[in-house]
């Protein structure tokens, strides 16, 4: 059998079967082709779009916490009531007796004089005669004339020099009184300068407008040359 197909095979008897099956296949070949082109270039119908709705989960519920119990506050000492206020009353004045009556005469008829301020408010009476001090005059006293106490000659033979210190009153007329030495370095300083004083003469001081006798206080110093 096999001998007799390859004796028709080269007589050519299966030639128009061979041609057959190639046209069959270049057509099936050329309809797949045309079938992939068409749906390459043919508009795709897409069915309608799907619509999702999102649907959000329920929030996870937490088991509730155990609260700790609070512990109770100690309570606040209550504040002590304030003392009550006792309020000192002031005793009633005494009421005065009425003055007696005096019976009226002419003479009440007549304005009374006006009465006197009281004596806090009076001005101290000054005492004129009184020896003021410096710091306590209106105005101190002013030198007029007077001799200088000149340097005695036992005190210039021992070479002595220092600073003779003097107090005296000026009375009210300008006169020295009452010479008094506090101080001196020998006592012909101090008999100079008593002697020299005493001839003085002042402006008196004054107080309030008037002369008053006052205390003064001096340095006189004695230097050799």
């Amino acid at each position: 059998m096999r001998a007799a197909f390859q004796h028709r095979l080269q007589n050519g008897e299966y030639f128009p079967l061979y041609v057959l099956l190639a046209l069959c296949a270049h057509a099936a070949f050329a309809f797949l082709a045309f079938a992939v082109v068409r749906s390459l270039y043919e508009p795709q119908h897409f069915g309608r779009p799907r619509t999702f709705e999102l649907v959000m989960a329920p929030p996870r519920e937490e088991p509730p916490r155990k609260q700790q119990a609070s512990k109770p506050r100690p309570p606040r000492p209550k504040p002590e009531p304030a003392p009550p206020k006792t309020e000192t009353k002031e005793p009633a004045p005494k009421p005065e007796p009425d003055p007696a009556p005096v019976e009226q005469t002419a003479a009440a008829e007549e304005p009374t004089a006006p009465a006197q301020a009281p004596a806090a408010a009076r001005e101290p009476v000054m005492d004129f005669d009184a020896v003021f001090e410096e710091n306590q005059a209106d105005k101190g006293p002013m030198f007029l004339s007077g001799p200088s106490p000149a340097y005695p000659m036992q005190a210039r033979d021992l070479n002595i020099e220092g600073v003779v210190k003097v107090e005296f009153i000026i009375d009210r007329s300008g006169m020295v009184q009452e010479v008094k030495v506090i101080s001196s370095p020998h006592r012909s300083l101090a008999r100079e300068v008593a002697r020299k004083v005493r001839r003085w003469k002042f402006r008196p001081a004054q107080y309030r407008g008037r002369s008053v006798r006052i205390r003064v206080r001096k340095d006189i110093a004695f230097q050799l040359q």
